[in-house]
């Protein structure tokens, strides 16, 4: 190339993006359930459950903290599965077992 041409330049112009809106149903955040869909959205555990849990671990001679950390679970779940205020979770419960070496009733 000789020293008269010269190479296009870059465009520098400024780009802007703009955030595609959505219209919001507001209704759907105000719904109100049915006393049945509450209790499948929030299935507790059983007072039998946790007190079987409670008491499997007690024979075992295990502390919360230390079924937690067999089970790869908080500290917290556990406390909470034990108390009953934990929602049902499958998995958890599983693993609580496994570590426990039982296997509970669920219902």
């Amino acid at each position: 190339m000789s020293k008269n041409q010269q190479q296009p330049l870059q465009d520098w112009e400024t780009v802007t993006f703009k955030k595609r809106t959505k219209p919001v149903d507001k209704n759907i955040s105000q719904k109100v359930l049915s006393p049945e869909e509450k209790i499948d959205r929030q299935k507790k555990i059983t007072p039998e459950l946790r007190k079987s849990f409670q008491q499997h671990r007690l024979l075992k001679k295990m502390t919360q903290k230390e079924l937690a950390t067999r089970a790869s679970l908080d500290l917290k779940t556990v406390v909470n599965i034990e108390n009953g205020t934990a929602i049902f979770n499958e998995s958890e419960i599983c693993k609580c077992e496994k570590a426990l070496g039982v296997k509970l009733k669920r219902k």
